[in-house]
C-alpha cells in the first residue's frame, strides 16, 4: 500500500518539476510568463481571453470551496451551487484552448504539450492543499 502511495507522490513530484522547468525554460531566451505577457508574437486576443477565462475559474474556486464553505459554513458547496459545475469546466477548457491557440504563432506544436504540462503541474500543485475544496478529509460520524 505504501509503495502506490510513494509512486503517486513522486508522479505528483515529477510533473510539478517539469511544469516548473518548462516555465522557467520558455523558449530559452525568456520564461514562459515574460514571453506570454510581453512577445508580440502571441496571438494577444487569445492570450487575453484564456487570463480572463482562467481568472474567472480560480474566482468560481474561491467562491465555492472557499466564500461557501469556510465562511458561509455550507457542507457540500456543490449541490448549494450546482451551476458551478458547468461555469468552471467551461471556463477551465476555455483558458486552455485559448493558451493554446494564443501560443501557437511562437511554438507551433510544442504549444500543445506546453499547456497540457503547465496545467497538469498547477492543478498537482493543490494536492500540497489538502484541506481545501475536493481534497479536504471527512470525518465519518458514527450513529449513535
Amino acid at each position: 500500500m505504501w509503495r502506490l502511495y510513494l509512486l503517486s507522490q513522486v508522479q505528483i513530484v515529477f510533473w510539478i518539476v517539469l511544469a516548473t522547468a518548462v516555465a522557467f525554460y520558455g523558449n530559452g531566451e525568456h520564461d514562459l510568463l515574460t514571453l506570454t505577457l510581453y512577445t508580440k508574437q502571441f496571438n494577444r486576443y487569445f492570450i487575453n481571453a484564456a487570463i480572463t477565462s482562467t481568472t474567472v475559474n480560480v474566482a468560481l474556486f474561491f467562491y465555492i470551496f472557499i466564500w461557501l464553505e469556510k465562511f458561509q459554513g455550507i457542507v457540500d458547496a456543490t449541490e448549494a451551487a450546482p451551476w458551478a459545475a458547468a461555469v468552471g469546466g467551461g471556463t477551465f477548457s476555455g483558458s486552455v484552448i485559448c493558451f493554446m491557440l494564443g501560443m501557437w504563432p511562437v511554438f507551433s506544436f510544442l504549444s500543445i504539450p506546453i499547456v497540457i504540462i503547465e496545467v497538469y503541474g498547477l492543478v498537482l500543485t493543490m494536492h500540497f492543499a489538502p484541506t481545501l475544496g475536493i481534497f479536504r478529509v471527512h470525518s465519518k460520524k458514527k450513529n449513535q
